[in-house]
């Protein structure tokens, strides 16, 4: 008899085990369960969203979501609905005060702004992470921002409709010789001379678009984005050079100016040739939805010589 009800009390033990094991493993699924659909909830529920960089702007605004806009990057210059938004800061400088008084339910980062995500987490505010240095980065983020914010749908046909065109442009490169081209994403401007010259180096979007437009980066090197001198450009003696300038640069110098700056070079091919463009405006630095307009940009220069 003692045996007996020494096994009862070891199986009663072991069923207090099991049911407590149980309960914990329920309550554990039925936890996700209501994170998983409070994540859904509040996908659907996005009212007020803060867009930490212009590309996310102008994401929001293409996908005709503009009324839920809440704040803005400094940088921010188009659409120009998008100006009058309260500013939040820049990329690296947020006013945390600020963006949190705009009351968000949703925060767009850049995948540089990753450190201030749990920052905003711990707030209760929801975040979106997006990454902008690859052209398969800013056209997934389309779908990403649509689906986030409800409108799944819209995302998806932007997409497409930008692959399409992008793969228009590619299709018409198809065949033809492929330029070295060089890519200056700044310099100093209005000196009579180009200087502190930064290119589109190993990393980034515009050296990936120089691919896609037909042409291939006469910069070889390592660095993302390398400042080059004389000697530099003397060695990498490119076919095409596109000097990619601000708006502000454009209207103070002038087209006609900035392409002066470039004789002191003329022994580089793409000066001798008149190979030398000028694309000026905020637009092409912005990797959003505008993208496809600065890839057709690219190949009407990369082409536009004769290098068939």
């Amino acid at each position: 008899m003692k045996e007996i009800a020494k096994y009862k009390a070891i199986a009663m033990g072991i069923g207090v085990v099991l049911v407590f094991t149980l309960s914990y493993f329920l309550k554990d699924i039925s936890s996700r369960q209501v994170e998983e659909n409070k994540g859904l909830t509040e996908a659907k529920e996005v009212e007020r969203v803060v867009a930490l960089a212009p590309s996310t702007v102008e994401i929001l605004y293409a996908l005709e979501l503009g009324g839920k806009v809440a704040g803005v990057s400094r940088y921010t210059t188009y659409p120009l609905e998008a100006l009058e938004k309260p500013k939040v800061g820049g990329y690296v400088d947020v006013d945390m005060e600020a963006l949190v008084a705009l009351k968000p339910d949703l925060v767009i980062l850049l995948m540089e702004q990753s450190q201030l995500e749990d920052k905003l987490k711990g707030m209760g505010i929801g975040t979106l992470k997006v990454k902008h240095m690859t052209v398969d980065g800013v056209l997934e983020s389309v779908r990403k921002v649509a689906e986030r914010c409800g409108v799944k749908d819209k995302g998806i046909l932007l997409e497409q409709a930008m692959r399409q065109q992008m793969a228009e442009v590619v299709k018409v490169s198809e065949g033809k010789a492929k330029p070295k081209v060089l890519v200056s994403i700044g310099r100093e401007v209005g000196t009579g001379k180009v200087r502190m010259l930064t290119a589109a180096g190993a990393q980034g979007i515009h050296q990936e678009m120089i691919g896609l437009a037909g042409g291939v980066n006469a910069y070889e090197g390592s660095v993302p984005f390398p400042q080059l001198n004389r000697e530099h450009l003397i060695m990498m003696n490119p076919d095409v050079i596109i000097d990619m300038v601000p708006q502000r640069d454009l209207d103070a110098v002038g087209e006609e100016k900035l392409l002066a700056e470039w004789q002191e070079f003329g022994e580089l091919k793409a000066v001798k040739n008149g190979q030398v463009y000028v694309l000026g405006g905020d637009q092409y630095f912005v990797p959003g939805p505008r993208l496809v307009e600065t890839l057709k940009r690219y190949a009407e220069m990369i082409h536009g010589g004769g290098h068939e």
